[in-house]
């Protein structure tokens, strides 16, 4: 569950995007909107830009695990968390569209004993009828 959250939290941004967005693409928008709904903790906003049998992969090396595979599952695993609000805020760093998919390098920050921290991690939403179907998030690195 905490290994949910961390992928969650670094897949959810703010708008700061890299030069390689194109802000005209419907996909990207609604991928700014769900990390922006993110960042205010609108659980119920952030499920509005998912498919019912959204698929949610962590992906570590040569593991690929499935964690959550509809959005009940997902709005179960997220509930917890955002009960105590939400001290993350994550960025895009880079975004950039192929087709149905649309690939980030994603941000997340937050406070720790009085120090900023953060770490980084790719992300691939595939989209199917502009609502995102799967998310594969990739293990956290630095920022570096």
């Amino acid at each position: 569950m905490r290994f949910l959250v961390i992928l969650l939290t670094l897949l959810l941004s703010n708008t700061s995007t890299g030069q390689d967005t194109n802000y005209n693409s419907h996909n990207i928008k609604v991928i700014e909107q769900y990390i922006l709904d993110y960042n205010a903790g609108n659980l119920s906003k952030m499920l509005d830009q998912m498919a019912s049998n959204i698929q949610w992969m962590s992906i570590d090396s040569n593991k690929i695990i499935t964690e959550t595979k509809n959005k009940q599952q997902l709005a179960q695993a997220l509930k917890p968390y955002f009960k105590g609000g939400n001290s993350t805020q994550s960025s895009l760093m880079h975004v950039f569209e192929n087709g149905n998919f649309v690939s980030t390098l994603e941000k997340a920050s937050w406070q720790s004993n009085g120090q900023m921290k953060s770490q980084c991690s790719i992300a691939i939403y595939e989209f199917d009828k502009n609502l995102i179907k799967n998310v594969w998030y990739h293990a956290a690195q630095s920022c570096d």
